[in-house]
């Protein structure tokens, strides 16, 4: 069956990964693409639960017998899917931010194992930022997936590829969509005076202009059922984290924004990862991937194990 993409995810025989290859491979069936397991080459004492010989010598054939069990796992719980391997040494976040060059999604999880991370932070941290596709973040314990789908929504610069995704998946998964704008107020400075407490008039202005947001949206998903919510919170993650943990899903978009709301929705985004249980979405408007440091080597072992 020919699939026209693939769906990454990284790989190292965490529970947190479990949980990750799970989502990725639901995704994978749901869209009609293959998936590729990444996987950096871990110290050779992590490989121990998985490991036929002790003590271990060899990492790297560890690393394909671990990929080979999650491959076996993937061909019982999910039939005909494609299965690729990719396997390189480096650190975890440099391999996959390769990987979502050529990827429609990838999926990672929030905990991983190892102690080799991205320079900074977390993995899923460093490829929320520098990934070249959507990016799927998964705790080890997720929220129950028949919650709404949450969408965060700025209206000075909305994400036209989070609206996109959002909608997309509450259509496939057969959920809910709520879109959610968070009002803040201007804190006030030497030169400045507070922000003024939102007229009724002003509200509706701002819902309406979120309803003309995503109009063309509910128009190409005319079956998915919307809540339009306008929150006042001091900060805009602190306005989405209220109403993510009822979600089975975040979404969140990055596009070409200034450094000042780069950084604004940077810690949207960290706040998300940090804060709440449910799965986030990251969406990046480019295709063209983050430029890579010297750090992540391939090994050959590209394996198609179909």
């Amino acid at each position: 069956m020919q699939r026209n993409g693939t769906v990454a995810v990284g790989f190292d025989g965490s529970y947190a990964s479990w949980t990750a290859l799970d989502y990725a491979a639901t995704e994978a069936v749901l869209r009609g693409l293959d998936i590729r397991l990444v996987h950096a080459v871990l110290e050779p004492a992590a490989y121990a639960e998985t490991a036929l010989i002790i003590p271990i010598e060899d990492a790297p054939v560890e690393a394909r017998r671990l990929l080979a069990f999650a491959n076996n796992y993937l061909n019982r719980q999910y039939g005909d899917l494609g299965v690729r391997f990719s396997i390189g040494t480096g650190t975890a976040g440099r391999l996959l931010v390769r990987e979502s060059r050529t990827a429609k999604l990838l999926v990672v999880g929030r905990r991983g194992r190892g102690t080799r991370t991205a320079t900074i932070g977390s993995v899923s941290a460093y490829v929320a930022t520098h990934s070249a596709c959507t990016v799927l973040v998964v705790s080890a314990t997720p929220r129950s997936p028949t919650g709404p789908v949450l969408l965060g929504v700025d209206l000075a610069t909305p994400a036209a590829s989070a609206i996109r995704f959002a909608f997309d998946a509450a259509d496939r998964h057969g959920t809910d969509l709520i879109a959610c704008h968070v009002l803040t107020a201007t804190r006030p400075t030497a030169s400045t005076t507070p922000t003024r407490p939102h007229h009724p008039d002003d509200l509706d202005t701002i819902r309406r202009t979120l309803e003309a947001t995503l109009a063309q949206a509910r128009t190409a998903y005319p079956d998915v059922p919307v809540r339009i919510e306008v929150v006042h919170d001091a900060e805009p993650a602190a306005g989405l984290l209220n109403l993510a943990d009822t979600a089975s899903l975040v979404v969140v978009g990055h596009h070409d924004e200034t450094r000042a709301q780069k950084r604004t929705h940077r810690s949207v985004t960290a706040a998300l990862l940090r804060h709440t249980s449910s799965p986030v979405v990251i969406t990046h408007a480019t295709t063209t991937g983050a430029s890579m440091h010297s750090g992540a080597r391939s090994v050959p072992s590209d394996i198609d194990v179909r």
